[in-house]
């Protein structure tokens, strides 16, 4: 049979097209490189030496033990909830702005249902210790008791929302007693960040496009103050990322943009390490340029954005004791609310 005639028997094999917009680069964005604009970012080297040095955590010695932390806030029976079955409603609706059918759902508890079985203790002990890095010989005889003499060994109590509640109420506690129980001690040597190499003491040409930002803007005007070459424009989120980026700041700043993730490394006392969002040199009439880091934040916070703004403001403080001319805004307001003025007087 001719090609032609076989077409002709399945022509949606070539009248079906896909959308010219759905057709993208699938190039691993790991390949993808950002070229930096050096000569900006030699406008921060007198602070990335500080930058790049490797910091130990010092931790106060306190009365309070993980165990008295962990009796505290386990002994709340509010925190021990049984759980009922839920249903799940799902039905189609007409949307009247585009034409398009859209899934519309609702949740909500089964009427007259039982309480749920719970986890198995020996599971939900696991669970919770894997939850909050607490040692299950800290966890057990709290839980254990509890669940003995306050709730009469209902095992339906051990559910998903009871693990829930422990794991954020126990993270809360324990972050509030670390978060101004610790300092940072420089130490005497340097190592590579995703920046900076230590060992030829300069910035990197180029660097990952990933750990900039996931999101590409590629009609945002160059801005010869950027940290990088533009465009295109790599953010993470359009909100604030994307205005702060795109924001007209004043004269005063000489030098702005996103740091790239693992830039700085500041510990975290939880484990790993963080860096803040953007950095800005500001230059003053009758004083030394200012470098201002900023972390931005959403109102409705998680327990590990508090640690990490915790760490941070922890890092700057203990660098401005230093004489080291940086301050640090942790801040959750978009680009109109300027909230670097009291540094631009």
């Amino acid at each position: 049979m001719a090609l032609r005639g076989y077409w002709s028997f399945y022509p949606e094999l070539t009248q079906a097209r896909v959308r010219a917009d759905r057709i993208r680069d699938n190039k691993p964005a790991s390949r993808l490189r950002v070229r930096l604009r050096k000569e900006n970012w030699e406008q921060l080297s007198s602070i990335w030496e500080q930058f790049s040095r490797r910091y130990m955590l010092q931790f106060e010695r306190s009365g309070a033990s993980l165990e008295q932390i962990a009796a505290e806030v386990l002994r709340d029976p509010s925190l021990y909830i049984r759980q009922k079955p839920s249903q799940v409603q799902q039905r189609l609706v007409s949307n009247e702005d585009n034409g398009r059918f859209e899934v519309a759902q609702r949740e909500g508890e089964l009427a007259a249902s039982e309480f749920m079985a719970g986890m198995k203790y020996g599971h939900f002990l696991k669970q919770l210790a894997l939850r909050t890095s607490l040692p299950v010989n800290v966890l057990h005889p709290v839980l254990m008791a509890m669940l003995r003499d306050v709730l009469h060994g209902d095992s339906r109590y051990l559910s998903e929302i009871s693990l829930d509640n422990m794991t954020r109420a126990l993270q809360t506690r324990i972050n509030a007693h670390f978060a101004q129980r610790h300092d940072y001690l420089p130490l005497d040597f340097q190592a590579s960040t995703s920046v900076f190499d230590s060992t030829a003491r300069q910035f990197r040409e180029e660097i990952s496009a990933e750990i900039v930002g996931k999101n590409v803007d590629e009609n945002a005007i160059d801005d010869p103050r950027s940290l990088y070459q533009i465009p295109p424009l790599r953010y993470d989120s359009v909100d604030p990322e994307l205005p702060l980026l795109k924001y007209d700041y004043p004269q005063q700043v000489s030098v702005f943009g996103k740091l790239p993730k693992r830039a700085i490394q500041i510990p975290k006392y939880t484990g790993g390490s963080t860096t803040p969002d953007f950095v800005y040199r500001i230059e003053r009439q009758d004083a030394d340029s200012v470098y201002l880091l900023v972390e931005t934040k959403a109102e409705n916070m998680r327990v590990g954005d508090q640690v990490i703004l915790d760490a941070q403001r922890k890092f700057f403080d203990m660098l401005r004791r230093q004489n080291i001319n940086v301050e640090f805004c942790g801040s959750d307001q978009r680009a109109g609310g300027i909230f670097y003025d009291q540094w631009l007087d």
